[in-house]
């Protein structure tokens, strides 16, 4: 635990969605079940196994000194999710989360649920991805993007606001699908489509 205890402790005030610890990178011997993520304003901090709840205890203090130096007026939001054998069990640790969750990447909004699900809404750990389609679709403007597996749209919203002309996506999730609409638009004829072959 001490690698990720180190990187709590140097680490800056992210103000987009970052992911700030990776253990399943494998570059941390004894971390490998752990991850911490920001989704401003709150902290999200995941382990692929069973831990008992005084090492929960201890990361949660060391977020909390490392908050207080950075920004004493803050307050400390965080989650804890715990995720075993293909589910997810996801409990608020202190603060709040608002509703809805909006966070920022490059200058991107994205609308995130860190309290429910395995996942949230938008995958940190592919931010490196986004920002290649964003730089690839703005040289090639006016190019045409097929988002397989798209869940919730997130390299489409990048490749839009890039220039490209038209996006289809495709997930089999209509619920993660959903999430990628923006408001003021009708439902793509993708949606559709999904509907009529898979049932949704």
């Amino acid at each position: 635990m001490q690698a990720l205890l180190s990187t709590i402790a140097t680490m800056a005030l992210p103000q987009d969605a970052t992911r700030i610890f990776h253990g399943r990178g494998g570059l941390h011997p004894g971390c490998e079940h752990w991850s911490l993520d920001a989704y401003p304003p709150v902290w999200v901090l995941t382990s692929f196994k069973e831990v008992p709840p005084d090492e929960v205890a201890v990361i949660q203090a060391a977020l909390a000194q490392r908050l207080a130096q950075l920004d004493p007026q803050a307050t400390l939001n965080a989650v804890f999710q715990t995720r075993l054998e293909g589910r997810a069990v996801t409990s608020l640790l202190c603060g709040e989360v608002s509703d809805p969750h909006i966070v920022s990447e490059q200058g991107t909004r994205y609308r995130v649920h860190v309290l429910r699900g395995q996942n949230h809404g938008l995958f940190l750990d592919m931010a490196n991805g986004r920002q290649w389609v964003r730089a690839h679709a703005a040289k090639t403007p006016g190019m045409k993007v097929l988002n397989l597996f798209a869940y919730t749209c997130g390299f489409s919203v990048v490749a839009l606001q890039a220039g490209a002309r038209s996006v289809v996506n495709v997930d089999m999730s209509a619920g993660a699908l959903a999430i990628g609409h923006w408001p003021g638009q009708p439902p793509p004829q993708w949606c559709a489509w999904r509907r009529e072959f898979y049932g949704a």
